[in-house]
């Protein structure tokens, strides 16, 4: 894995986590997040929805090869019943900026 890669997995499950402070007992309504998050100079898309209990887990979601996102549809509103779920799109996929000429 390359050490900017997973830096950058690192800070959006950081901004995951952080959006929330731990609750005991669920909110009346699931919150959501829907931004572009600034992860070493690529401004990546991502969309947290789902309830955060403490000692909950907060499940991110990849999506392999060149999808993006929306891979994840029709999966996450059911983990999201049960926890807090982010997806994203990695740089150049998605919603998420495009990669440059000159980066690798």
């Amino acid at each position: 894995m390359r050490p900017t890669f997973a830096l950058g997995l690192f800070i959006i499950t950081l901004a995951c986590g952080a959006r929330l402070p731990h609750q005991t007992k669920r909110a009346d309504t699931p919150s959501a997040l829907e931004e572009m998050v600034d992860v070493g100079g690529y401004r990546l898309y991502i969309n947290c929805t789902g309830h955060s209990l403490q000692r909950s887990p907060t499940v991110v979601m990849d999506a392999g090869g060149f999808d993006g996102s929306v891979t994840w549809s029709q999966v996450q509103p059911g983990i999201a019943r049960i926890t807090r779920v982010c997806v994203y799109d990695r740089a150049g996929l998605g919603k998420s900026e495009r990669l440059s000429a000159g980066s690798a």
